[in-house]
């Protein structure tokens, strides 16, 4: 039997409650002769290093078509009203389309295959998948079924390192400060906080004279979450998960900031087994979605924890 696993919701959605169900279900319930297929998004083949096959989703149209949305995905009803007005689909033909065009990547007919969509909640051996069960497919504080995960450090693939360098200011072999920020905008998407971070602020706030290195970080997929910065300060634009983890790993410190709400770039560090602090609006500090203490207590035992910083006291980064 081939299971196919196919995520095609948010980043923090499949790192928090999705690879780690999977590792745990194949732990007790993969037979010698079954085979796990993985279809994900561009890069994250060393999640699931117990896959026979990892099939880039990005490259599927009907999916770059989407907006993400927790285990999900959108798109919006075009009609004479104003933009804003136009209506959110989220079940449908377009669901149906990246089924379709997912499942036309294998020969089926002559293979005993079964397909585990992120976006369909199901059942596997008593395993939960996707939006449903005791949990509500909930990442947080309180609903997050930890029982449901077996949660592994994530390996970093270092030979990027040089292709990087050359195209990059710093040395990436001397100690240096990792900044990323998080902003996600867009139909059918409220922001939690309106609060703007302003960066060269919290830069002078750092106990540090390390260089810094600031991450333009575009996924690729519609209105995804990005990083973006100025040209006043040094960055390294990339989209994809293999550099992201490399200038994580390389670097000394890690100081990400999050707006609008607590986003899933400050996950990562902490995941590759860093230490990353996080500025963010009181507000945002406040959500349900910042559960930093939940996760170092019962997620983050690599090496790395989340520590975090109110934006509109901050006095002091002590790195």
């Amino acid at each position: 039997m081939i299971y196919a696993f196919v995520f095609i919701g948010e980043f923090g959605y499949e790192m928090f409650n999705w690879q780690g169900v999977i590792r745990k279900w194949a732990k007790e319930n993969k037979t010698p002769e079954d085979k796990i297929f993985i279809y994900s998004r561009q890069g994250l083949q060393s999640w699931y290093d117990f896959a026979d096959e990892y099939f880039n989703i990005s490259l599927i149209p009907a999916y770059n078509k989407t907006i993400a949305d927790c285990y999900t995905g959108y798109v919006w009803e075009e009609s004479d009203l104003p933009f804003d007005d136009w209506p959110i689909i989220r079940t449908g033909q377009h669901i149906d389309d990246i089924k379709n065009e997912v499942k036309s990547t294998l020969d089926t007919s002559e293979i005993d295959i079964k397909w585990i969509f992120s976006c369909d909640y199901q059942v596997l051996d008593g395993y939960h998948f996707g939006l449903g069960g005791p949990s509500g497919g909930s990442i947080y504080e309180g609903r997050l079924d930890l029982n449901n995960n077996e949660y592994k450090k994530i390996e970093v693939d270092l030979s990027y390192k040089e292709i990087i360098q050359n195209n990059i200011n710093i040395d990436l072999n001397q100690p240096y400060i990792l900044c990323q920020t998080g902003f996600r905008d867009g139909k059918g998407y409220t922001n939690k906080s309106k609060v703007k971070i302003d960066h060269a602020n919290v830069f002078k706030k750092i106990n540090s004279d390390l260089p810094i290195l600031c991450l333009d970080f575009d996924s690729g997929r519609y209105w995804d979450s990005s990083s973006t910065f100025d040209n006043t300060f040094d960055t390294y634009k990339c989209n994809t998960f293999e550099e992201q983890a490399v200038l994580i790993m390389s670097a000394e410190h890690c100081l990400f900031t999050t707006e609008g709400d607590f986003r899933s770039h400050c996950y990562l560090p902490p995941m590759l087994g860093k230490d990353v602090h996080v500025v963010a609006s009181n507000e945002v500090l406040k959500l349900p979605s910042a559960s930093s203490t939940f996760w170092n207590e019962n997620i983050f035992h690599f090496g790395g924890q989340m520590y975090t910083h109110e934006y509109e006291t901050l006095n002091e980064i002590k790195l």
